[in-house]
């Protein structure tokens, strides 16, 4: 990381064209999260030209900015906006998560869509790509969360994929939990990786 500001003045340049506006812009904005300015962010989500082909990941980052600043009503729009697009997208579904009165309700229907037993649906790697989403905010909180969801309410955990266990041992090193993470560590290296 450390190189926030060379990436913001190459993204800033690439977002001047069309193609690649919307992709410029979201990536923008989260190099603007990672520095913890929310409203900067939401100020260039703006500027993304919101149609028929905005990708969804693009509402949940307003969301997820919008929830930081306390504007959880619009937040919460900005994840129903986000579900028209693809009500499968799983970020999605975190964001309702917090922004829920009833999160045991939420949960119920995170693992009723997403805890499949069929094997081409490998329902934790959806869990993993959304914990990397966090991770890329710099919010090693609430990607563990995602990976706790993954552990402890997924149908098939004794079949999880050993990765899970790698990513929170990455999320607890970040967070200052080095003891907790070599523990992640050791319980990926002794997971079945026959799973697929």
């Amino acid at each position: 990381m450390g190189h926030l500001d060379r990436a913001h003045e190459y993204l800033v340049r690439s977002s001047r064209k069309r193609n690649e506006l919307d992709q410029s812009l979201y990536y923008l904005a989260q190099i603007e999260i990672q520095r913890g300015d929310y409203h900067e962010a939401l100020r260039i989500l703006k500027q993304v030209p919101l149609s028929g082909m905005t990708h969804p990941g693009i509402y949940n980052l307003m969301a997820y900015s919008l929830r930081k600043i306390g504007e959880k009503e619009m937040a919460d729009k900005m994840v129903d906006k986000s579900f028209v697009k693809d009500p499968l997208n799983f970020a999605g579904y975190i964001e309702r998560l917090e922004l829920a009165e009833d999160s045991e309700k939420v949960l119920e229907k995170i693992n009723f869509i997403f805890d499949r037993r069929d094997p081409i649906f490998i329902g934790s790697q959806v869990y993993i790509e959304t914990a990397i989403h966090y991770m890329v905010l710099g919010d090693y909180g609430l990607a563990l969360k995602v990976l706790d969801i993954a552990e402890h309410h997924y149908m098939n955990a004794e079949r999880i994929y050993p990765f899970l266990s790698y990513f929170k041992g990455y999320c607890l090193l970040r967070a200052g939990d080095k003891e907790g993470a070599m523990q992640y560590y050791r319980k990926a290296s002794t997971t079945d990786h026959t799973y697929v």
